[in-house]
């Protein structure tokens, strides 16, 4: 958090900045009451980064008085806030938001989007942003003045949201209803009521201040932020070639073969059938049985008749002689 320098269309201006506390978010640009940038709104800068936002508050009374910081506990300050504010070019400050707007979305800790939200003569300014300059949302707690620049409605391109004191006595029940007949129906705009609140009901530690109805507020005004000025998700960066990284290329990988095809299953073969099974071997006959079970004796005497068989069929004079040679 430091003080830096912003340059407008008429010279340089102060402002404080306050980075988001992650290092990098989304942009507000916070518009300061009467009271310049003091103690109060510093420390709503630094509430704000602690959401995640990177903010910067500019001084808009440098024209006047470079560097103010007054508050709002004694009656000399006071008198000096409203001579500020009596002095104050409507039309250059919002040049100098417009150029706070622009420094912002080039600051390194900001996302890329950018809103606005003022409070009491930073409500108006508030919504001079939504029709004069390019933030991409606006929030305005109890501005005053407001409904003499309801002209410019039209004009209305982004998201705004408005927080409106009922028993504001800087603008009164008259005003308010010209401020929602004018804009109630711009889809645009959203305008929250406050029954029972009086003018700077969220300035902490002022005589009006309404602990249920600031946070409610803030709440409000944290959920509007959310959903407008939220970032993309940011796309990876390519990887740096080797060359730049003062490496040696990698060769080029070799391109990889196509993928096989998945094989054609071919349908299956029918199932061989089960061998024949081999018939019985033939019984021996019964003849052989018979032959196997004759006795031994009776198997003795068979080759003796086979014998004299063979002896008949031989001639007569063989057998003779055979016959003879026996008897010697």
């Amino acid at each position: 958090m430091a003080d830096i320098l912003i340059q407008g269309g008429d010279g340089f201006f102060s402002a404080y900045r306050a980075p988001a506390r992650s290092g990098r978010g989304p942009g507000i640009v916070l518009i300061q009451e009467i009271f310049g940038v003091n103690r109060v709104m510093r420390d709503l800068a630094d509430w704000l980064a602690g959401e995640n936002y990177t903010v910067i508050c500019p001084d808009l009374f440098w024209r006047q008085e470079p560097g103010i910081q007054l508050n709002d506990f004694t009656p000399p300050e006071w008198d000096r806030a409203f001579q500020l504010y009596q002095g104050f070019d409507e039309a250059k400050g919002v040049d100098d938001i417009a150029a706070a707007i622009a420094f912002l979305r080039k600051d390194p800790a900001c996302a890329g989007k950018v809103g606005a939200v003022g409070y009491c003569l930073g409500g108006k300014l508030a919504y001079l942003c939504a029709t004069r300059t390019d933030a991409d949302a606006s929030v305005g707690y109890y501005g005053v003045g407001i409904e003499k620049a309801l002209g410019e409605a039209g004009k209305i391109r982004k998201p705004l949201m408005l927080h409106v004191a009922k028993l504001d006595k800087f603008v009164p029940a008259e005003a308010q209803a010209q401020i929602h007949a004018a804009l109630d129906g711009n889809a645009r705009v959203t305008i929250h009521d406050y029954e029972g609140c009086d003018h700077a009901f969220a300035r902490v530690g002022g005589d009006h201040y309404d602990a249920n109805a600031a946070n409610a507020a803030n709440a409000r005004t944290l959920a509007f932020f959310k959903r407008h000025l939220a970032a993309p998700a940011p796309r990876p960066a390519p990887a740096p070639a080797q060359g730049e990284l003062g490496l040696a290329p990698k060769p080029a990988a070799a391109p990889k073969p196509p993928a096989p095809k998945p094989a054609v299953k071919k349908p299956a073969a029918p199932a061989a059938k089960p061998a024949a099974k081999p018939k019985p071997a033939a019984k021996p006959k019964a003849k052989a049985k018979a032959k196997a079970k004759k006795p031994a004796a009776k198997r003795a005497k068979a080759p003796k008749k086979a014998a004299k068989a063979k002896a008949k069929k031989r001639p007569a004079a063989k057998r003779k002689a055979t016959r003879k040679r026996g008897r010697k």
